[in-house]
């Protein structure tokens, strides 16, 4: 009856369940490929730097050589490797009568796992940006802290503030990333155009980034922020209150995600042992390097 072999059956879960796990693995509404640069690496380790001293381009005249400048190493930034996986175990029943359904279903099963482990621990790194319990940004601070330095120690900014949502809340928090500084000191172009929400503030933040008129006047005032802000809206955000205001250029660039294995189906074939197992592992690591291109709301 049956068409497996020792020799085989390792095969015939790889195809029956492979393109269906991969599938089921990229086709739910995610937003970590969204939210990440995702990047392939052969690296175990993946290192960024950051710099400063170079201030501004200086005028020169014709013949005159160009202003020389000290270039400053501020921090270093490393993604080390780590490796995820799961495996289930199928009876001998099921391979000895092709119950190949079963094994659809697993990678189905298998698929969505995987989905959802990437992005809850995606999603973790908001979760944890207030207390840096496990992600950190370059300086050594939470990601989103009340005192971001230098290397140095000076230019101290904030990047954490405690309002609820609302209306005036956006306004501080829109005002206070436009203000927010490079390592030397130097004005940045930040454009905050993105807002982070959990599901419980989903209604609110739609409000704010679609209605012309603002939602919080009874006086038919244009909504300044209406279409300025694409909207996340996450159910792994934990904190009901809690919410986050995002620039989308400065997010792809420090904002890391390094894959050293995509998903892999793997099975154990061995018929004579009457050992029969099938599983996924992947290979990635994530985090993010400078901090400016967020500022948080711990809401208490």
């Amino acid at each position: 009856m049956a068409t497996a072999t020792t020799g085989t059956l390792s095969y015939l879960f790889d195809e029956v369940t492979s393109a269906i796990a991969i599938e089921k693995y990229f086709e739910g509404p995610f937003l970590v490929p969204l939210l990440y640069n995702m990047q392939g690496t052969g690296n175990r380790r993946d290192r960024s730097s950051s710099f400063g001293g170079l201030g501004k381009f200086q005028a020169k005249s014709e013949t005159a050589s160009a202003s020389e400048a000290t270039v400053t190493q501020q921090f270093q930034k490393t993604f080390v490797q780590s490796e995820f996986a799961l495996m289930l175990p199928v009876s001998r029943m099921v391979v000895d009568f092709e119950e190949w359904g079963f094994l659809q279903d697993l990678g189905v099963e298998l698929g969505t796992a995987a989905a959802y482990t990437v992005e809850d621990d995606g999603i973790a790194l908001f979760r944890d940006a207030v207390t840096g319990a496990t992600y950190t940004s370059e300086d050594g601070l939470s990601i989103c802290n009340n005192a971001h330095v230098n290397a140095d120690s000076g230019n101290s900014q904030d990047n954490l503030l405690t309002a609820a949502f609302s209306m005036a809340a956006i306004k501080a928090a829109h005002v206070a990333m436009r203000k927010f500084t490079n390592y030397d000191g130097l004005k940045l172009s930040v454009n905050p155009d993105e807002l982070m929400v959990p599901v419980d503030l989903e209604e609110d933040a739609w409000e704010t980034v679609r209605s012309a008129m603002r939602p919080d006047s009874t006086n038919l005032r244009s909504n300044f922020y209406a279409g300025r802000y694409s909207l996340f809206v996450s159910p792994l955000l934990t904190d009901a209150s809690d919410w986050f205001m995002m620039d989308s250029r400065l997010r792809a660039r420090y904002l890391r995600w390094y894959q050293s294995a995509a998903l892999e189906i793997f099975g154990d074939g061995n018929l004579d042992t009457g050992t029969r197992k099938i599983g996924g592992y992947y290979r990635e690591s994530h985090g993010c390097t400078d901090w400016r291109w967020i500022i948080g709301h711990s809401v208490t």
